[in-house]
């Protein structure tokens, strides 16, 4: 019987991560005769498992170090959940022995359980925002008790008629810094809140503290006036009590007319907060819904490892869609129910409906499921503009948005949409790629290029162990392992009769590409990046042998596929034309300095990707196609976490863009709720105008 061991370290850096992170699983396993499949495992907190294919050896393998890289954006993860994940090894056993296998093929052996801390900062956000909405309540209640209060009046009576003994009277102004100081409280708690949030912007957290300083600063001046009016005094000294009453009347309307300007600057941060809420969840959406259509076009090439991710994905799509449909009954309970369209989320309705994806893949109709989840991509495309371009729009007398703000949301539309035509360039660049390979897959390798091709990569592999990694950044030594991953791969097929050359030219390509990665992550005049870029060379010059037996895409291809190539290489160029069109306009001012660098990186890739096109090589194409639609997402990304532009211009920070339109209404509410009502009528009055200041 054969012995596997499988080890699974973690770094202490990643055992609390985001759900938005990516997490590097490494595992070494080891058996006497040969290892056949690896998956990562894991448990959610309810208890359900799922699976995820790691990899899958070469039949020789006896040890084998791999890494997995584990995208946690599509795992449903809930707030600060703890995941529990091991991985689980197979060896090649078949099962023929007169003991019968409880689970063959092979025996299944699984790693230690590691656990990992994963924060949903989206949901953690969620929280802040409600947290905000009830500090602005709790203010309108506060302002409502101020204002219909009897305990500055002369003489007050109560609803009998009975007039209302001064130390009750003394009694509610203390109820009223004492609930002052409750909403300093709650102020100073959502301040603590919001500046670990990191989905807020700094500004917001600097008006709620420009709140509580105000708020605070009247609090003390109350205080103080309160020391005169200590606790018993009312009945041993009524003339005391009575001109400290009256001091705190004065004062109370001061506290009036700052809570009510304090509760409508509140009042627009959390529409703000919602607006920007679910803008971000249209644009986490669209994300999920584009790695979902990525991983069909993979299963439909024959990947079938990515059907557990497709199913994981679709769970975290119905997550996305939840928490969009929570964001727009916070709008509609926020704001005016038509400041968005309802039609512009119809498609959302329709997505939550069908959930026919899955049943399409089990009835194998992978075309169809396909095509379904590339038109609700585009249906959430539509969306994320139709969101957008509402926030651009003037809303009433002043605008939602600044100048500044619609030019970002102008470019982050233009970015978007160069990162779809991309995307669809490089869906049929990968197609004719699959044509490609499948035309040529079965050409066996001549067994002195094998032997041959062993021996380099060997060589090759030994003298990458003498690199010390250590003295290497995280992303080289992710490319230097891959690359010894790849070498090792190489080895194996170069000594099976049966290996073709394209196992043996993909072999051969993945190192390179790990090797070009450890260059570009170290440091060239290191010992280590010049021992890497000297291994690099040979990479290259290896991959090319491995490829020389394989005939060009041109002439594998037919006219009509050769057609498709010119036409790509047209709508790339276009592409290309348009983001330098973009690079050149006023908005693209406004990109971080981080993505201006990610754009230039975009124009070179679709340079790169329409030179490859224009050569029939459909393989570099794809690697400059992905590179391009990566450079575009790095410079989304640093327009969605850069500093947000400055408000609207003509008005104060600290005033509401509201305050002046409400002011008449609110001067008028506030004179009727001070007039005396009649007899019998005091505290049914009392309780409509509470109402009508929630």
């Amino acid at each position: 019987s054969s012995n596997t061991t499988v080890h699974v370290p973690l770094p202490a850096s990643q055992r609390e991560v985001s759900e938005q992170q990516s997490v590097d699983v490494r595992f070494v396993a080891r058996d006497d005769f040969g290892l056949a499949s690896a998956e990562l495992v894991y448990q959610m907190p309810d208890g359900t498992t799922h699976r995820l294919s790691a990899g899958t050896p070469t039949s020789s393998n006896r040890a084998w170090r791999q890494r997995y890289t584990w995208d946690l954006s599509s795992v449903p993860i809930e707030q600060r959940s703890e995941v529990l994940y091991w991985v689980e090894v197979r060896d090649n056993d078949p099962g023929l022995g007169l003991i019968a296998l409880p689970d063959p093929p092979g025996k299944m052996t699984r790693s230690a359980t590691m656990s990992l801390v994963v924060q949903d900062d989206e949901a953690e956000h969620a929280a802040n925002i409600v947290k905000i909405a009830e500090l602005r309540d709790r203010a309108v209640d506060l302002l409502a008790a101020r204002m219909t209060t009897r305990a500055f009046d002369d003489a007050p009576t109560d609803m009998a008629g009975f007039v209302v003994p001064l130390p009750v009277q003394a009694a509610g102004a203390r109820e009223l810094l004492g609930g002052s100081g409750q909403l300093l409280a709650m102020l100073a708690l959502a301040i603590d809140s919001l500046s670990v949030d990191t989905l807020t912007h700094e500004r917001d957290v600097a008006i709620l503290t420009k709140v509580h300083k105000r708020l605070k600063a009247l609090y003390d001046e109350e205080l103080k006036l309160h020391v005169k009016m200590p606790t018993g005094i009312a009945r041993r000294d009524p003339d005391t009590t009575t001109t400290a009453l009256e001091k705190l009347g004065k004062h109370n309307d001061e506290e009036v007319t700052q809570l009510e300007d304090e509760i409508i600057r509140i009042d627009d941060l959390v529409d703000g907060q919602v607006i920007e809420r679910l803008e971000a969840l249209v644009a986490r959406l669209e994300a999920t819904q584009r790695k979902l259509v990525d991983l069909l076009e993979q299963l439909k090439a024959g990947d079938s490892s990515a059907r557990a991710q497709i199913e994981q994905l679709e769970q975290r799509r119905r997550d996305d869609l939840r928490r969009i449909a929570e964001a727009r009954a916070m709008l509609r309970e926020e704001l005016d129910p038509e400041f968005m369209n309802l039609d512009a989320f119809k498609a959302l309705e329709d997505m939550k409906k069908q959930e026919q994806l899955s049943e399409m893949l089990r009835q194998g109709k992978t075309d169809e499921a396909l095509e379904a989840a590339k038109g609700q991509l585009g249906e959430v495309q539509q969306l994320r503009d139709a969101v957008q371009e509402k926030l651009g729009q003037p809303q009433g007398e002043a605008p939602a948005l600044s100048e500044e703000e619609r030019q970002r949301m102008e470019l982050l539309r233009e970015l978007s949409r160069l990162q779809d035509e991309e995307s669809s360039v490089r869906s049929k660049t990968r197609e004719l790629e699959e044509a490609y390979r499948s035309k040529v897959e079965a050409q066996a390798a001549d067994e002195g290029d094998r032997e041959d091709a062993g021996k380099q990569a060997q060589a090759l592999r030994e003298s990458l162990d003498e690199i010390n990694d250590a003295r290497l950044g995280r992303d080289a030594r992710r490319g230097l392992e891959d690359a010894r991953a790849a070498l090792e791969r190489l080895e194996d097929i170069a000594e099976r009769d049966d290996a073709t050359q394209l196992q043996l030219d993909d072999a051969a390509r993945a190192a390179a590409q790990g090797l070009d990665r450890a260059q570009a992550g170290s440091e060239t005049s290191e010992r280590e990046g010049k021992a890497l870029k000297k291994a690099g060379k040979k990479a290259q010059a290896l991959r090319t042998k491995t490829r020389a037996p394989l005939p060009g895409t041109s002439d594998v291809l037919d006219a009509t596929q050769q057609a498709k190539l010119k036409e790509l290489e047209g709508r790339q160029e276009g592409l290309r034309t348009r983001a330098s069109t973009l690079m050149e306009s006023d908005n693209a001012k406004l990109l971080p300095k981080e993505g201006r660098g990610a754009m230039r990186d975009a124009d070179g890739s679709m340079e790169r990707s329409a030179d490859e096109l224009g050569k029939d090589g459909t393989e570099r194409a794809l690697d400059a196609q992905n590179g391009a639609w990566n450079a575009l997402q790095r410079a989304i990304d640093s327009l969605r976490e850069g500093p947000p532009p400055p408000p609207p211009q003509g008005g104060s920070q600290d005033a509401s863009t509201e305050a002046e339109r409400d002011r008449s209404l609110r001067d008028a509410l506030m004179e009727a709720m001070k007039e005396k009502s009649p007899d019998g009528y005091d505290a049914p009055v009392k309780r409509y105008y509470e109402e009508l200041l929630r």
